[in-house]
């Protein structure tokens, strides 16, 4: 008898751990964006009139929740510009990469 390989995880616990995970990081990412608009002492109505969004997108980023399609690649860039995190960083292509990706 040969001898037993690694039980690997079923396929939806494995999806539901990966997904786990990118929420979290969007989550995470919200959160930085949320520290540093308080930082720069500005109201989530503040930023989201400034780069052209509506409250609830900026909302929706903090939170790590996804976004629509109206939040453009150009808004986003701005959004982060304007509390001074780069446009062209790692968390902004998450941002992008989420609301493209991300289906609940």
């Amino acid at each position: 008898m040969a001898p037993q390989g690694p039980i690997l995880p079923r396929k939806d616990t494995a999806l539901l751990r990966a997904r786990q995970s990118l929420e979290s990081v969007a989550f995470q990412i919200g959160v930085i964006v949320a520290i540093q608009r308080n930082r720069w002492q500005l109201t989530q109505y503040e930023l989201a009139d400034a780069v052209g969004l509506a409250q609830i997108d900026v909302s929706n980023i903090e939170n790590g929740r996804p976004l629509g399609s109206a939040v453009t690649n150009k808004k986003i860039d701005a959004l982060f510009d304007q509390i001074d995190l780069p446009a062209d960083g790692a968390h902004a292509n998450y941002v992008k990469w989420w609301r493209d990706n991300c289906t609940l």
